[in-house]
């Protein structure tokens, strides 16, 4: 897959919350994804997916050992599906800080959307 740029991931830090989740998805070393993760629980986000692989700085090249789905977790309730999701995203990263060659896109939902996801209010 041919990314423009892939060697500037996109820096949330320099972003307002409002413009970190108009993204909806963020392209991260490992490191960053383990801060992103502290946003998503002071803002009240959940990581929905991760997909990671390999960047040569021109390319990213998906691993499908990479990829997480936590949008299937079934929880009793948004803050427990909330905490479940991103305890696991960042188990999951944490095992990858430091490897400066891969790169993950993560997705992540609010609870408005997450329940107009799942088709309740």
């Amino acid at each position: 897959m041919e990314i423009e740029n892939i060697n500037s991931t996109i820096g949330f830090e320099h972003m307002s919350a409002e413009e970190v989740y108009a993204e909806g998805e963020l392209f991260l070393n490992a490191g960053q994804g383990l801060k992103f993760i502290g946003l998503c629980e002071q803002k009240n986000w959940a990581i929905l997916g991760i997909e990671g692989g390999i960047s040569d700085g021109t390319s990213f090249t998906p691993d499908l050992n990479l990829i997480r789905d936590y949008s299937v977790d079934k929880a009793s309730g948004w803050k427990e599906f909330r905490e479940d999701c991103n305890s696991k995203a960042h188990a999951f990263l944490e095992a990858f800080s430091g490897e400066e060659i891969l790169r993950f896109y993560l997705t992540f939902v609010n609870e408005q959307d997450f329940c107009q996801l799942r088709g309740s209010s």
